[in-house]
């Protein structure tokens, strides 16, 4: 019997060591699936709270756009001149006309929907359309609009200012809109504003696949949602902690949030726990897996124990001093959780790439001008730039193999990735001593070197060596031309969009010029001119063709020829700008069709058959004393009989407050800088200054022959208030309204004496 004993007692520590091992695993599993769930919370978190940056710029993008639309539609000339007439003036309809003509020119580009609304005439005008407020209300119906006229009226007619949301503000559309309300008071009349933009203009980029952007008020109420799920989240919690979590529709959602810097909207991006959990899920089945195979494993060894009367410690041991089989239960849990931690390894890499490209992004965009916003403090610094007190220098670089290039890649794309690719690695590894950020902007490379005192000098006595060696390297050793410029210094890390700026647009000169190597701005500016800017100077140029003289314009364009003739690239760009203005000034002033298109003929031969600066400058002059002869020509037929139609107007309307050169101009269908030219050649003064004499003029007779107040004459002849009225006054005549009696009274004892 002394066997079966010891044999019962050998299969009982054999089944306690074996479930002392399953339960030691069964923990491990537990605890690693904690620390999973956890890490995954985490990254989740902190890749949300990285991308809500880019969206949260975004939007307050756009929700400045609509306070900047506002404020611009405040200053509109057509809404002033709308305003200051009245319901029943024969030209209200034409004004309201030209007001929305001007809102959908400036606007619709945008993709800015204006509504304004008049309480005092019920009446709206928009991007698209104008009319009295119950025709666009039975629009709105029609379109599918559920408010009555009185709600309508009610939303047009609020008086708070700020942002919301609503599908029934833009005309003939339902959609949903970010609104912009302001209230101003314009004239004297109050004109409710309304500035929109559709979801797909405030939101440019892709949300990720699962999750879904919020916004709430202050109070946590959603406002409106945006991704390909519908998150059954009626309130949001204010203040979110990075990566908590909320419930909603019986299913966990993980929230970041930011609070919004222009009001107190809250945008959060809410990602369903079950969207992350994949991996998990297949550890879990690895996991039962190896628990299966572990019993198997287990029966068989306990079989061999029973048989040979083996403890199962000792085989615990010798699996630790690995004299156990290749094969068993351990390697296989182990093994499961290597897959795990190297799952997640992979993913700490994708995150890590991610925010390598944003601070990337980040830089380019700070380079280019655009808002960007830094993330917040509990965030890693993965795209945050360390520069401050230092110097920064942008170094820009391209490169091109030359035509007459063998051996390269056929693709031209993969040609000119692998050049772009050893342009970094070459220039990079060349100042590798300095500390510099690089970014990728298309086929260009960045480098934004932030040095200290010393390194600074180091790089000023290397800077020449190093770029020389970097382009002869790829001319000899590729066969390639680098073009390639390193802007002047700034001390201050919101002026380095304007080291982008200067090396932009030396790369673009030399571009042009067919220029290589690479140069420093400021050796290059002095070489090349680069300060002097045509563009002013070409614009005189036009101006004085559109008066028809002659010599201003030849004179100009000596000089432009004389200062530009090593540049003959940029000088034809510029002339022929320059001609496009003259041919459409010409096709407003000169009638005759024959005129037009022979000057359109000399602009075709000018641009196709100008190989040299002599005959460019020669073509460009003679356009010139076309284009002058013909305005000229035009201007003296019928330039008098004008003259004298503008006279009569102005001394038939001189006591409308609103008389000025634009509406004249407008009377009569005329440039206002035209009018003004023609008018004051003609009569030697100044068309304001005329208005302003006839007016004073008119101003003594009533003071002579009436008891009229100041006040009362003021308004009569047409000033808008008696401070003008007193100001013309006294220049026009030497003294103030007030002392006329007594002035006239001095000149009759001047008589009689």
């Amino acid at each position: 019997m002394v066997r079966p004993r010891i044999r019962r007692r050998v299969l009982l520590r054999q089944a306690l060591s074996y479930a002392i091992i399953i339960i030691i695993s069964f923990l491990m599993f537990l605890y690693g699936t904690a620390g999973f769930k956890r890490v995954f919370r985490e990254e989740v978190a902190r890749s949300n709270a990285a991308f809500l940056d880019n969206v949260s710029g975004e939007i307050e993008t756009s929700m400045r756009s609509l306070q900047a639309a506002v404020s611009f539609a405040a200053g509109s000339h057509s809404l002033w001149v709308l305003l200051g007439c009245r319901e029943d003036d024969p030209s209200f309809s034409r004004k309201a006309s030209e007001l929305q003509r001007d809102l959908r020119e400036y606007y619709v580009s945008e993709g800015i929907y204006l509504l304004l609304y008049y309480p005092e005439w019920d009446y709206l005008s928009s991007n698209g359309t104008s009319n009295k407020l119950t025709p666009l209300y039975n629009m709105q119906k029609m379109k599918g609009m559920s408010l009555d006229e009185e709600q309508w009226r009610n939303l047009l007619s609020q008086t708070e200012k700020g942002f919301f949301f609503s599908e029934n503000l833009r005309l003939g559309d339902m959609g949903q809109q970010m609104v912009f309300h302001q209230t101003l008071r314009l004239r004297g009349k109050e004109v409710k504003v309304f500035a929109m933009l559709p979801p797909s203009a405030i939101l440019r980029q892709e949300l990720p696949s699962g999750e879904t952007l919020l916004i709430s008020d202050g109070k946590g109420n959603l406002l409106t949602s945006w991704g390909d799920r519908d998150i059954p989240l009626e309130q949001i919690p204010r203040d979110v902690a990075a990566g908590a979590s909320s419930s909603g529709g019986g299913e966990e959602y993980i929230l970041t949030s930011r609070h919004a810097p222009l009001n107190d909207w809250i945008f959060s991006i809410a990602t369903p726990v079950t969207v992350y959990w994949s991996a998990m899920q297949r550890v879990n089945r690895l996991f039962f897996f190896a628990i299966a195979i572990s019993l198997v494993l287990g029966t068989t060894a306990a079989s061999l124990l029973l048989r040979q009367n083996y403890k199962p410690v000792q085989m615990i041991l010798n699996m630790i001093k690995n004299k156990a089989p290749a094969k068993n239960e351990y390697e296989v849990i182990l093994s499961s959780y290597r897959q795990m931690a190297q799952e997640n390894h992979i993913y700490r890499d994708q995150l890590d790439k991610g925010f390598v490209h944003m601070r990337s992004h980040y830089m380019i965009s700070l380079l280019k001008g655009r808002k960007y916003n830094l993330p917040e403090t509990e965030m890693d610094a993965y795209y945050s730039l360390d520069v401050k007190e230092k110097s920064l220098c942008l170094v820009m670089l391209s490169a091109e193999y030359r035509n007459n290039t063998e051996n390269i890649p056929q693709k031209e794309q993969e040609a000119d990735e692998l050049l772009l690719f050893a342009l970094k690695n070459v220039f990079t590894e060349m100042i590798n001593a300095y500390p510099f950020y690089l970014a990728e902007d298309g086929q260009q490379m960045l480098f934004l070197l932030y040095l200290n005192q010393e390194e600074l000098d180091a790089w000023e006595q290397e800077k020449e060596k190093l770029t020389s060696f970097v382009a002869d390297f790829f001319q000899e050793k590729l066969n390639a031309d680098v073009q390639g410029v390193v802007s002047s210094y700034t001390a201050s890390f919101d002026q380095i969009h304007k080291l982008y700026s200067e090396t932009s647009h030396i790369m673009g000169q030399m571009a042009i010029l067919g220029e290589t190597g690479i140069v420093f701005a400021e050796q290059y500016n002095a070489n090349h001119g680069v300060g002097y800017q045509p563009a002013e100077a070409f614009e005189d140029l036009a101006k004085a063709v559109s008066q028809g003289d002659a010599d201003t314009a030849l004179e100009l364009s000596a000089n432009l020829f004389s200062h530009w003739k090593n540049s003959l690239g940029l000088l034809r760009i510029e002339v022929n700008n320059c001609m496009y203005h003259i041919l459409e000034n010409f096709n407003r002033q000169v009638p005759d069709a024959g005129a037009r298109q022979t000057l359109t003929n000399h602009m075709i031969d000018l641009a196709m058959n100008s190989p040299s600066l002599e005959i460019l400058q020669q073509k460009f002059e003679d356009c010139l004393r076309y284009a002058c002869s013909a305005i000229s020509n035009t201007v003296k037929g019928f330039e008098n009989q004008f003259i004298s139609e503008v006279e009569e107007y102005l001394e038939e309307h001189y006591s409308d407050c609103n008389l000025n050169i634009s509406s004249v101009a407008d009377h009569f269908q005329k440039h206002p800088n035209y009018l003004s030219y023609a008018f004051c050649k003609e009569t030697g003064k100044g068309l304001l200054e005329s208005i302003h004499q006839i007016r004073i003029r008119h101003a003594v007779e009533l003071l002579d022959t009436t008891n009229l107040t100041i006040e009362q004459i003021s308004r009569q002849v047409g000033f808008g208030n008696s401070r003008t009225f007193r100001r013309a006054f006294v220049k026009y005549r030497g003294y103030n309204p007030s002392q006329h009696h007594a002035s006239k009274a001095d000149d009759s004892l001047e008589v009689s004496h």
